[in-house]
């Protein structure tokens, strides 16, 4: 690796590391697969901001319990 970071240099180290065999040959997946994958990771930050959102709101009644009693 060259202590320039450029993108010719970039172009160059990783060509050598593919004429190594360092880097394999993926298969590219199919439309409906990233469709899918794109549907969990929405369906995971739904879910994250949900539970952010109940953390949140349950925080705020425990302090609004605190302070009034």
């Amino acid at each position: 690796m060259k202590a320039n970071k450029t993108d010719p240099h970039d172009a160059a180290d990783l060509a050598h590391l593919t004429r190594n065999g360092f880097y394999k040959e993926v298969r590219v997946k199919s439309p409906a697969a990233h469709r899918v994958r794109s549907m969990i990771t929405a369906r995971r930050h739904l879910v994250e901001a949900r539970v952010r959102l109940d953390n949140m709101i349950r925080g705020l009644c425990a302090t609004a319990v605190t302070k009034c009693a």
